[in-house]
């Protein structure tokens, strides 16, 4: 497992998280207590799901959630999100679960 406290997508995070993928390919798992991203929700999923399968957020800010057409990923949890409202375009062959709690 590779753990962040903090992860900065508009300075150096991608690049940091492409190098932990190259060298744990196996078994690659990121937990990162704080991401900052210049990205919408969807763009970053994008991203992610270059490296990882399932994509939980303990705490989301944001009032929407955008899932994007193309999305691969296999799993999608967020929690603590009191705001949220979701809005999917994914359709993938694989199923994507939902987990939302408020």
């Amino acid at each position: 497992m590779c753990t962040y406290d903090k992860l900065n997508f508009s300075t150096d995070g991608l690049q940091r998280l492409r190098a932990s993928a190259t060298i744990m390919q196996d078994a690659f798992t990121v937990q990162v207590d704080q991401l900052i991203t210049p990205y919408p929700d969807g763009v970053l999923l994008l991203l992610l799901d270059e490296f990882v399968n399932a994509v939980q957020y303990m705490k989301y800010h944001d009032r929407f959630f955008r899932i994007p057409a193309g999305c691969k990923l296999s799993e999608i949890s967020v929690g603590n999100a009191p705001r949220i409202a979701v809005a999917s375009r994914c359709r993938t062959r694989r199923s994507v679960a939902h987990t939302y709690t408020h």
